[in-house]
Order: C-alpha cells, then sequence, then structure tokens
C-alpha cells in the first residue's frame, strides 16, 4: 500500500480509537461521588481506560516513521482487537474479565512491538 494510505488509516484509527476510549473512560466516572479525589481508584480506571488504548496509536506512528511493515501490519491488527473489546464492553455487555485480559493483551504486544520498533535504529 501506499504510505499516504497508510498515513490516513493511523489517522483514522487514532481519531476512532480516541473517540471510543474517551467516551467509555468518562461514562466509568459517572457512578464517582462527588468530591472524590483525583488520586482515587475511580480515576485511575478511566485513566487507564484512556491511556492504554493510545498505545496501539504510538505503535502505529513508530512504525510508520522508521519504515517498519511488519509492525503496521501487526498495529492494525491490534487496533481492529482493541476496538472489537471496547465496542463490545459497551454494546454487548462483554464481562468485565474479557474486557482487562483483552486490554492487557493488547497493552502487551503494543509495548513489545514499540520496543523492537525503537531497537531497530
Amino acid at each position: 500500500m501506499n504510505k499516504v494510505i497508510h498515513w490516513l488509516l493511523t489517522g483514522a484509527i487514532t481519531v476512532v480509537i480516541a473517540m471510543t476510549s474517551w467516551l467509555i473512560a468518562s461514562f466509568s466516572l459517572f457512578a464517582t461521588p462527588e468530591g472524590t479525589s483525583i488520586f482515587s481508584l475511580d480515576f485511575l480506571v478511566a485513566g487507564i481506560i484512556f491511556i492504554i488504548p493510545l498505545l496501539v496509536v504510538i505503535l502505529l506512528i513508530l512504525a510508520l516513521t522508521r519504515n517498519a511493515m511488519k509492525w503496521v501490519y501487526r498495529g492494525y491488527m491490534l487496533a481492529t482487537l482493541e476496538m472489537l473489546v471496547l465496542v463490545g464492553l459497551v454494546y454487548a455487555s462483554l464481562p468485565f474479565t474479557l474486557f482487562v485480559i483483552g486490554i492487557v493483551v493488547v497493552s502487551i504486544i503494543s509495548i513489545f512491538g514499540i520496543r523492537q520498533v525503537t531497537k531497530r535504529s
């Protein structure tokens, strides 16, 4: 595929992942009582729900800038898996255990990919 198409696809993935994870993270804070400290477990969970999915975007950007096409395609696969997990959590009442397993798998593979891509230079 053309490099411009890869960048456009990465931009679209960034927007979709950021929107979905932001909505889920803010929805997770609805049950938080007023006056809760920002360092509470509720805010930690919301932060993890928002930050962890962006690891795939970081992997895609690093892989595209360093021309590691193997990791670009793996990043697309991880983004697809991540979106299935996030959308499944919202729309299909996916059990929280499967959500946690999916997010952990995506984050571990993304971190491994980021390390491999940065090691190549």
